[in-house]
């Protein structure tokens, strides 16, 4: 029988100020997603879907982006970077 013991569930909801970005509802487009120090390296996974991310983010001065991967924040986290160009 399951009891549920120690088990914790959650949901949220958030607002935020400025376009946001979840890493996780593009990993499909990726190759590879690379944190280092305060830098997100992306790799695409070919060159018509690169275009398209620049072309969606060019009016951009700034934009949040949420990593949920190995290397950028904890196991079963996620974490938030303010890009700025």
């Amino acid at each position: 029988m399951l009891r549920g013991e120690g088990a914790r569930f959650a949901t949220t909801s958030m607002s935020f100020k400025l376009p946001t970005l979840a890493l996780e509802d593009i990993e499909n487009q990726l190759d590879s997603i690379e944190c280092l120090d305060s830098i997100i390296a992306l790799e695409f996974v070919d060159e018509q879907v690169l275009k398209q991310a620049r072309k969606a983010w060019d009016d951009l001065t700034e934009f949040i982006v949420i990593s949920s991967h190995p290397g950028c924040n904890r196991d079963g986290e996620r974490a938030p970077y303010v890009y700025v160009f």
